[in-house]
């Protein structure tokens, strides 16, 4: 029996989500592939770029470079791939708490830190030692372009700068404290080069788009030639045509499958959750090898998973729409991971909606919808809609299930369904068959759609897409439901002159001509109100934008979110601070709803 499919399944395992996932980390990537004689997962990454162009100069203009990240961004195999290509020599893997120097083909000498924050010692005050206060300094004086000193690349997770700027001892010279200063100011604006220190340049990771890595992570698992095994292989029961890994591959290898990974990829930055290499990594291999009848929730190429897998049932037990959530896993080493607990929070599946739940339930009985209901849920070419669920709901219709474990279980299968029947549908039938309703967030996909992908691909946004939001915010902002204002943007406040909940008095109508969608530093559409001169920004996360849709559609401003009613009040009180909006002396403008919520105004003069 050829070893090549095992291998390769191992590999997926090894950064899949398992104890001793040795494979996620760089510096233990070669001791876990040397034994399987295959490579890793790999792909140029989009920052490698900017790093060739700082570090492949000549020596004496090449900068220190700042590396900053997530943890499994990739910063330590980023850091070993630039070094291969200066030394000619891949350099062998170095404790996360040391500091070495490379001599490069050149002539030249180069220093890493793998890991700032592992690098680090501090004293019993906090402070860092003495000996690494002198190392920092001199890699402070190489920024400043001093040429004494060697540059140096550094990498750190994001945040510990703050850490390593606030344990600087009292002796640290300014230059040194100037450093990370402008290290920090670097970052939070989304800058490369700084013009206080001419030979520093930071890397930030994390402003790679989870979308961009997503699709580089597809690509990267589905472009290996391992996939052979499906065909060499066949006859072995792991790689048979019928067996669950073959029905994933097939899946993943589906462009709508691909794009609704990316729409998952582009709301968790919608929702500021960043999502590194390794998470992704981790949920790619675990869909495609995820099975809920093993004992570790994976395919592993033993005995017993070849005999498991002769079960009628093994292809709804490994199904992509289960594993993708972890829904294969414990509940416990589920929720470890936090990529998990992000897609968890998005609730597909979770929400209930008359429409899609009378198509699941009763769509094949009802001769109106049955064509509907071949094509959108019995259309199953990969077998992995549950084998069980025709029966449950039989016996759901004619009242068998009662309270019990029964009743509950075809609810769980229910959402299963609705995770299934959302992941397979094509593009157009997630927009016409309304199934981001089965999210927490259903207007998610006029979210991508109208805003997140024009704004990076550079188009102008319509100003119709507008309207909604117009009269979303002056319905939230003022607290009545007003009628649809697209035209201008009500900027009010009680009548004490606070941001109550209830605004009644206009101290501003700003037009629509004044208000635009750009795109903000980490990629996301902004909302820009300009006024006299000044200018309030507002990045619409996904949280934000869902809020102001659902104000939109009537819904009252605190039935959705707590947070966000908070969030968005807060933002009023900004954007009347920023525009520079204030209460007219001698006058006021009272705001009141006639008939249809149509707005009457009511000047009051003072004496």
């Amino acid at each position: 029996m050829s070893i090549l499919g095992e291998n390769w399944i191992n590999l997926l395992r090894g950064y899949g989500p398992i104890a001793g996932n040795n494979a996620t980390e760089a510096e233990n990537i070669d001791s876990y592939t040397k034994p399987l004689k295959i490579e890793r997962l790999s792909f140029r990454h989009p920052a490698r770029d900017k790093l060739d162009a700082c570090l492949l100069n000549s020596a004496d203009q090449r900068p220190t470079i700042l590396i900053t990240g997530t943890a499994g961004d990739g910063k330590t195999t980023l850091c070993y791939e630039i070094l291969t290509k200066l030394t000619g020599i891949k350099p062998a893997c170095m404790a996360p708490d040391g500091i070495e120097t490379f001599s490069l083909l050149d002539g030249s000498q180069l220093d890493l830190i793998r890991d700032l924050t592992g690098w680090r010692k501090r004293n019993t005050d906090n402070t860092l030692t003495d000996d690494c206060v002198r190392k920092l300094e001199s890699i402070a004086s190489h920024a400043a372009g001093a040429d004494a000193h060697r540059p140096t690349i550094i990498a750190v997770n994001d945040g510990q700068m703050h850490e390593v700027y606030r344990a600087l001892p009292a002796s640290a010279s300014n230059n040194l404290r100037r450093f990370f200063a402008e290290a920090i100011r670097l970052h939070s604006h989304g800058l490369l080069e700084s013009d206080a220190f001419p030979r520093f340049g930071l890397v930030d990771l994390s402003s790679t788009t989870s979308e961009v890595l997503m699709k580089a992570c597809i690509n990267a698992i589905l472009s290996r030639p391992e996939w052979e095994c499906l065909e060499k292989e066949a006859a072995d029961p792991l790689f048979a045509p019928e067996s669950p890994f073959a029905a994933n591959h097939q899946i993943l290898s589906s462009p709508h499958i691909q794009e609704r990974l990316c729409d998952l990829a582009r709301l968790a930055d919608a929702c500021h959750f960043h999502l590194p290499i390794r998470a992704i990594l981790m949920v790619l291999s675990n869909a495609l090898l995820g099975h809920e009848g093993t004992k570790d929730g994976l395919l592993k190429p033993n005995a017993e998973t070849r005999k498991l897998l002769t079960n009628d049932h093994q292809r709804a037990a490994g199904a992509f729409h289960r594993n993708l959530f972890g829904h294969n896993l414990s509940a416990i080493r589920r929720n470890k991971h936090n990529v998990y607990r992000f897609l968890a929070s998005l609730q597909i599946g979770n929400e209930t909606t008359n429409d899609i739940d009378e198509l699941l339930i009763f769509g094949n009985r009802d001769d109106e919808t049955k064509d509907l209901h071949a094509k959108l849920v019995a259309h199953d070419p990969h077998h992995q809609r549950n084998p069980d669920f025709g029966h449950e709901t039989a016996s759901y219709i004619r009242g068998d299930l009662g309270d019990g474990k029964d009743l509950d279980g075809f609810l769980n299968h229910l959402a299963d369904e609705r995770r299934r029947v959302f992941l397979h549908a094509s593009d157009l039938g997630i927009k016409t068959e309304n199934l981001w309703s089965v999210t927490a967030f259903r207007h998610a996909g006029d979210y991508i759609e109208d805003f997140l992908k024009p704004v990076r691909t550079g188009e102008a946004i319509h100003g119709i897409r507008l309207n909604s939001l117009i009269t979303g915010l002056n319905r939230i902002w003022t607290g009545s439901y007003v009628a649809s204002t697209e035209q201008e943007l009500f900027m009010a406040s009680g009548l004490d002159m606070t941001t109550s909940p209830v605004s009644d008095i206009l101290l501003q109508a700003i037009p629509k001509s004044s208000i635009k969608i750009c795109i903000s530093r980490n990629k996301l559409p902004c909302l820009k109100i300009t006024h006299n001169g000044r200018s309030f920004s507002m990045v619409l996360t996904l949280m934000r934008f869902e809020f102001i849709q659902r104000a939109y559609e009537g819904a009252m401003p605190g039935s959705f979110s707590r947070e966000a009613s908070e969030d968005l009040m807060a933002l009023k009180q900004r954007a009347l601070r920023d525009l520079d909006i204030k209460e007219d002396e001698h006058a006021l403008i009272h705001m009141t709803l006639g008939e249809g919520g149509k707005v009457q105004k009511t000047h009051i003069e003072f004496q």
